[in-house]
């Protein structure tokens, strides 16, 4: 099918097989932008230990926070490293979490999916609303 709105008309012909390229390439390019593109996870030692990727984004509740301000699980978890550009940091309390750090944390597969929503939580709309007026207001005293 050339025009992905002409899927559902082939099906309710009854076509049990309808291909639509573009159809299938925006559920690619929509499933590459989940959580799932932010969060990629190695398993080691006959899967007893799971290492993960996890990228900070801005809309975080971490973003901009000090490590020892966040309260990372650091029971069932560590982090181990930080990439941040080009950088390799090995953290400690003091380091500050910034949008587009990826945080390499360890931690067994059980306590996996624990650790990624502890460190994916969002900041509520007015917290988002507080922080883009701060970097309209500091853009604005840079110019």
């Amino acid at each position: 099918v050339n025009n992905p709105k002409n899927v559902d008309l082939y099906e309710q012909l009854g076509i049990d097989s309808v291909l639509s390229s573009t159809y299938l390439l925006a559920q690619s390019i929509r499933s590459e932008t989940t959580m799932e593109s932010l969060v990629k996870t190695l398993s080691i030692d006959n899967d007893k230990i799971n290492v993960t990727e996890f990228t900070v984004l801005s809309k975080h509740v971490i973003a901009n926070q000090k490590i020892r301000d966040i309260r990372f699980p650091n029971k069932i978890a560590s982090i181990a490293a930080i990439k941040r550009d080009y950088e390799v940091i090995i953290p400690n309390g003091d380091i500050v979490l910034l949008p587009m750090d990826v945080l390499l944390y360890v931690c067994a597969p059980e306590n996996s999916a624990k650790v990624t929503a502890f460190l994916s939580k969002e900041l509520d709309e007015d917290a988002l609303k507080a922080l883009a007026k701060s970097a309209a207001k500091e853009a604005k005293s840079g110019e």
